[in-house]
């Protein structure tokens, strides 16, 4: 039984960093033009505020239908020309009367306990005579396993895909499979076709299965390792009567600082640039969750960064905030 409500308090939005502005309108500029996107329809689950569903279809001058039971109508992305109705609801076979051209399921599927059987359920539902394509993005294993994210590991993701192991997935769903990717520096991976199958089968990059097989039995290894080190790391930054702020409250913040039993005395603050976070506390270790402006007077030693894609981002806001401690990753 899942322990997880996906409600309108369920806050997991990315657009808030310039970084991830720039991938996702990268991303929408590729999909909006190779899937000749122009006057579709667009269909998004779990599509959160919006705001990735509002630009995809302001790009391709599409109309776009968003189902997450986690939307909140009053934080919804607005587009600034085309048409998007979001619903908060999960998607349904009574949602498949409306013709659907393209659909988009970025950071779901791992969220699903079946995940072949929910693909085979949207097959059945919305694959009509003209084969909608689709684009699936979900976390890459890989870069937990072989980069050693391991502050990825969290309870809400039911799977865990590689690039290989994600097309495997759609396919036995009896999609087709055209391209399948590794991107935003290895974090994510992704693949899309055609709902329908009879997709040229493509060459798949990535990792062999004894290779992953390698990667799985040195992972604890592994993790005890990085996770003693940083367990170390707070320890000593205690003894010398130095502080450290956490940057990042989402998954990677929280998992690290549950997995290192960070006490509030050393780490006493998160910094988020997510406005909706803000005032939170992190939940098992009770840190406080802070805009970027309060770093300026928090006297800290050291900033933990959590995932490096921001780290150029995060150490120039710094800069800006007049403030200077080493920022690291772990």
């Amino acid at each position: 039984e899942s322990r997880i409500a996906y409600d309108v308090e369920y806050e997991n939005a990315l657009h808030y960093s310039p970084t991830f502005q720039r991938y996702a309108s990268e991303l929408v500029d590729r999909l909006a033009r190779e899937h000749d996107l122009a006057a579709k329809n667009i269909l998004e689950i779990g599509c959160g505020s919006g705001e990735f569903l509002a630009e995809l279809c302001d790009r391709a001058g599409a109309a776009g239908f968003g189902f997450d039971p986690a939307h909140d109508p009053a934080r919804a992305a607005k587009p600034r020309n085309a048409t998007v109705s979001i619903q908060r609801t999960s998607f349904s076979a009574a949602h498949a009367r409306q013709a659907y051209d393209f659909l988009c399921a970025r950071h779901v599927l791992e969220h699903i306990a079946r995940p072949v059987d929910f693909l085979r359920r949207l097959r059945r539902w919305i694959d009509g005579e003209h084969r909608p394509a689709y684009y699936l993005e979900v976390p890459n294993v890989l870069y937990t396993l072989r980069d050693m994210g391991i502050w990825d590991i969290i309870y809400e993701h039911c799977s865990y895909f590689s690039p290989r192991s994600l097309a495997r997935t759609v396919e036995r769903a009896g999609c087709g499979v055209r391209r399948v990717l590794e991107s935003y520096g290895g974090q994510f991976a992704s693949v899309e076709g055609r709902l329908g199958g009879d997709d040229p089968p493509p060459m798949i990059p990535g990792e062999s299965d004894d290779e992953i097989e390698g990667l799985v039995e040195r992972f604890s290894e592994h993790y005890q390792a990085k996770q003693s080190e940083w367990t170390d790391r707070l320890s000593d930054l205690a003894r010398r009567g130095e502080r450290a702020a956490v940057w990042g409250a989402g998954s990677k913040g929280v998992t690290f600082l549950n997995a290192t039993n960070a006490p509030l005395d050393v780490v006493p603050l998160v910094i988020d640039v997510n406005p909706r976070k803000a005032g939170r506390h992190v939940v098992g270790t009770g840190q406080r969750i802070v805009p970027p402006q309060e770093l300026a007077g928090s006297d800290v030693d050291l900033v933990i960064v959590m995932n490096p894609n921001y780290l150029p981002e995060i150490t120039a806001r710094m800069r800006a905030l007049g403030v200077a401690p080493p920022a690291v990753t772990p």
